[in-house]
């Protein structure tokens, strides 16, 4: 137990302790009076002795009753607190968990409460009782944070009981992961410069987080501790022995079959978190009705991982030879505690051929002939060809406009990134860092050593016979720049590129091939042309043209569906003319986006899950799938600690993190030890 203010309960005594002590050293001066008897008053005889005017204190039940009840309201005036593991702080930050595993309906309180909601209303007895215990300086103040995949401060740090509040209960929940250490980073950057002055670096402050722990371990580079903060962990959800029951999709996929584009292959992957084998009914819908339903026996979950069940269906007929793009949902009829990965959603483009614009080189001249045949062959159209100059004298949005599916730069590199996705021989992108050599006509030629079978793009190609006769050297993002130096405490770090590049194939002395992601925009780049190795002879060939056409235009026969997760950047393409994307979830309103100077629009994560109108888009983008498959989340496991900079830390109550005052119970005690106090004066002065 605590004192929140014992100053005021020390004065209090001061004051009031002598003056009771005082009415028992007085003695009373009684003007005398002539009567029958003495013992008709028998408190008479107590007056007769007085004879002084003080006298030592006679042991009484009386005075020590009094006494008892005057220390009892002394205390209540301290502001006696209990559970806290140390006094008030002077800065509270809220850390609120909103990720997809809060909105489990197995909160602990009134029956169907969501996790969430448990740590909504742990925050307000935080709030209020940090409001109470603030220090006899008035500066203690809080601040409520909210994180999901993303962290947001809601307040500034204030001591406005009402501003926390109302921030507390404006915290709506996601369909997305908990990005722990973007939460971490956050708290410890507002710490350090909530006061913008030195003291706030020293003031004491104390990081509640209110959370199920359901987040992968975190090794964060320091402590809190450096910035004087410590963390409490306050769990949201049922014990961690106890598992909720919960079914959901954490992955999903469709595909177009490769000899037949009227049929489509639809899978899934079901998770159940219970201990118990379940069985589970699983719909296929298909431009918004049902098409197909199996029945799936779900394992039930052991001490190392979730049970794990697969699904497949087959959609043919009119559904799945639609002319426009195809809405695919895959639902579970279950009564579970988590809505958000019951549902799965994915898009699937047309059955038509890819439209393929090739750009020849640089140097002049018409894109290679293997090239132009092995496209053909592929998407079963004729591609486009045009030269270098051509392209480049009209702005890069034309080849958008023409409608085009997939670019391919036959040793042409251009000035400007092309809308649509693209593949590159022997010449790269205008990506910072990214750089192909010129031919080296010294340079040996080299094998294929090494490429990355699981790669979509090299499903099925065999590359150990391809010789690269000249290849032309890859650099790579940050490979060429001087490494900070990290005992520099004013060195900046090396700019973070926001592609996402990977090796798929690698010869003797470097990569040859590379796969360049972005927000879903997917690009690939060959070391060297056509004409410069054999693989034009080879059957890997037009099999690898194949997958390019699949994995990068997603159209025709072996095109897969799309899909986004919550936690994806999304970028968009706005239809010529079109003023804004405005994004529509089962006809109302979620957000709206202006078009800028680029047609490219960023639209950025969205946070919960379902089938998306987007309206300005182009065409191919106007339905837009967004599913949770967050195995993490799905599970719905809380943890008793979490882990911070290689340290434990273990959960426990609202009191670890603001103290709970029990003056009250102390008030109580007095009043009590008063009607004792009472009771017996009236029977001492009964006659």
């Amino acid at each position: 137990m605590t004192f929140l203010d014992p100053s005021a309960g020390l004065l209090a005594a001061a004051f009031v302790v002598p003056a009771l002590l005082a009415l028992y050293f007085l003695k009373l001066r009684r003007r005398p009076v002539r009567v029958s008897s003495t013992m008709l008053w028998r408190r008479a005889v107590h007056d007769l002795q007085v004879n002084a005017p003080f006298r030592m204190i006679k042991p009484s039940w009386l005075l020590l009753l009094q006494l008892l009840a005057l220390a009892a309201l002394l205390l209540a005036f301290a502001r006696p607190a209990i559970d806290a593991t140390s006094g008030p702080t002077d800065r509270l930050v809220i850390l609120i968990d909103r990720s997809a595993s809060m909105s489990a309906t197995d909160g602990v309180g009134a029956d169907g409460q969501t996790r969430l909601a448990q740590a909504k209303a742990q925050a307000i007895e935080l709030i209020e009782r940090h409001n109470r215990s603030g220090d006899a300086t008035g500066k203690s103040e809080a601040i409520v944070i909210a994180f999901a995949h993303e962290a947001r401060a809601l307040t500034r740090f204030t001591g406005n009981r009402v501003t926390l509040l109302r921030a507390v209960e404006s915290i709506q929940p996601t369909d997305q992961g908990a990005d722990f250490p973007a939460a971490l980073r956050l708290v410890r950057t507002l710490v350090m410069q909530s006061g913008e002055s030195e003291s706030a670096i020293s003031s004491r402050a104390t990081i509640a987080l209110l959370s199920d722990g359901a987040f992968t371990p975190t090794q964060e580079p320091a402590s809190l501790g450096a910035v004087g903060a410590q963390l409490r962990f306050i769990q949201s959800g049922p014990n961690p022995d106890a598992p909720s029951f919960n079914i959901g999709i954490v992955a999903a996929g469709a595909q177009r079959d490769f000899e037949d584009a009227s049929l489509v292959r639809v899978f899934a992957r079901l998770i159940n978190s219970g201990r118990e084998p379940v069985k589970v009914a699983v719909t296929l819908s298909a431009l918004g009705k049902p098409v197909s339903a199996k029945t799936v026996d779900c394992p039930g979950a052991t001490d190392d991982a979730p049970g794990d069940a697969p699904v497949t269906f087959e959609l043919r007929g009119a559904a799945a030879s639609a002319e426009t793009t195809i809405p695919l949902r895959l639902s579970l009829t279950v009564d579970d505690a988590l809505a958000a990965d019951n549902h799965a959603h994915l898009t699937l483009a047309p059955p038509t051929p890819a439209r393929v614009l090739v750009v020849g080189p640089e140097t002049g001249g018409r894109p290679d002939l293997y090239l132009l045949r092995a496209i053909e062959a592929a998407s079963r159209r004729t591609p486009t060809p045009t030269t270098y100059a051509a392209y480049e004298s009209s702005p890069p949005v034309s080849a958008n406009q023409g409608g085009y599916d997939l670019v391919v730069f036959d040793r042409s590199a251009p000035t400007a990134m092309p809308l649509p996705p693209s593949l590159s021989f022997a010449a790269g992108l205008p990506i910072d860092g990214l750089r192909i050599g010129d031919l080296d006509q010294s340079h040996k030629p080299t094998m294929i050593v090494w490429w990355r079978r699981t790669n979509p793009l090299l499903r099925q190609v065999g590359l150990g016979a391809i010789e690269v006769y000249r290849p032309r050297p890859i650099t790579l993002p940050g490979e060429d720049e001087t490494p900070a130096d990290e005992s520099d405490p004013q060195a900046l770090p090396a700019p973070v590129s926001p592609w996402s590049i990977s090796t798929i194939a690698r010869g003797l002395d470097g990569p040859l091939m590379i796969e360049i992601e972005r927000s879903g925009e997917r690009r690939a780049i060959i070391a060297f042309a056509v004409p410069e190795s054999n693989w034009a002879t080879s059957v890997s060939f037009p099999i690898f043209i194949a997958n390019t056409l699949e994995r990068l235009a997603q159209v025709g026969a072996g095109a897969q569906a799309r899909s986004v997760t919550t936690t994806d950047p999304i970028t968009l393409r706005a239809k010529p003319g079109a003023d804004e994307i405005v994004l529509e979830r089962d006809g109302s309103t979620e957000r709206a986006v202006p078009v800028r100077a680029s047609a490219t629009v960023a639209i950025g994560a969205i946070e919960r899950t379902g089938l998306y109108v987007a309206r300005g888009a182009e065409e191919k983008d106007s339905l837009l799938a967004v599913n949770l498959f967050d195995e993490i989340e799905s599970t719905l496991a809380t943890a008793s600690t979490v882990r911070v900079a290689g340290e434990d830390i273990q959960q426990g109550g609202v009191g670890q993190a603001a103290p709970k005052e029990i003056w009250p119970l102390f008030v109580l005690i007095a009043f009590a030890l008063l009607i004792v106090e009472w009771v017996l004066f009236a029977l001492r002065s009964k006659v």
